[in-house]
């Protein structure tokens, strides 16, 4: 109940907050779970999660049932902030500070992952795409493991720069708060791209230490995939008349992620 109204203080309405709550305790749910565990009427759940989508505080994996997964509070938040800053600047200070206190509210072993599901989401837009990696790279709490191969370089497909080279910025926000990121190239020059943004970091004992949690090794591989610690592999889906990359998959499936770890590791140690 405490989290509940913490949430309504930000906006949400009540069956709003009592369906991210129950998410939040038990992972990827369905409407009705949903319904029953956290008080909220059959006949509103749809219009409630829709509304928790549409705020992004939420993921939708369609199917029957459809399945709903929570985002972390600290990235949904994050997201809810922005949208409210381009619908009103005069509402900004009151909701950044309503928010500090939610984030810091919520113990860190609320997780959820922890209730063992396969779930996954496809975004696809320019924008929405790379909108959806830096969510998911807030998500990650140890390391994030880029693979890149020799076709995402082809002028055709342009894959590599519609999505590694625009998020570079992001990926050194990760670091900076002590993510540690492994990249395997294929000979895009990216060492020397990421040694030049870090240059721009005044601070040199910070600049060092985001240095030192950054391992780039140049591998000719046939491999394209993104991993968010062991818990969230990201796809790039490709247009299959042009190349360029139309969307993404988003995959929460330990045993798939797994899988997809060590095949990084053996191209890695290789």
């Amino acid at each position: 109940m405490e989290y509940i109204e913490l949430i309504r203080s930000a906006g949400l309405t009540r069956y709003e907050s009592s369906a991210y709550v129950t998410l939040l305790e038990n992972g990827p749910s369905t409407a009705r779970e949903i319904s029953g565990l956290g008080g909220v009427p059959m006949g509103k759940i749809y219009e409630v999660m829709s509304g928790l989508e549409e705020k992004g505080f939420i993921d939708v994996q369609k199917g029957r049932p459809i399945l709903y997964r929570p985002i972390r509070p600290s990235v949904a938040f994050g997201r809810y902030f922005e949208l409210k800053r381009k619908r009103s600047e005069s509402e900004l200070d009151r909701l950044k500070e309503t928010i500090a206190v939610i984030n810091a509210s919520f113990p860190r072993r609320i997780d959820p992952l922890r209730r063992e599901r396969v779930f996954v989401s496809t975004v696809m837009g320019k924008e929405e795409i790379l909108d959806g990696y830096t969510e998911a790279f807030g998500e990650a709490e140890r390391s994030i493991f880029i693979i890149s191969s020799r076709k995402m370089m082809d002028p055709e497909r342009s894959g590599y720069h519609e999505t590694v080279v625009p998020l570079l910025g992001e990926l050194l926000r990760q670091v900076e708060r002590g993510i540690r990121l492994h990249c395997i190239d294929p000979g895009t020059g990216l060492k020397e791209i990421v040694d030049g943004k870090l240059l721009s970091i005044g601070e040199e004992n910070l600049r060092d230490a985001v240095r030192e949690r950054i391992e780039i090794r140049v591998v000719d591989s046939e491999y394209d995939f993104c991993l968010v610690d062991d818990t969230l592999s990201i796809i790039d889906v490709a247009d299959p008349l042009t190349g360029s990359i139309m969307a993404i998959m988003k995959i929460y499936d330990s045993t798939f992620n797994r899988r997809l770890k060590e095949r990084f590791l053996d191209v890695w140690n290789g």
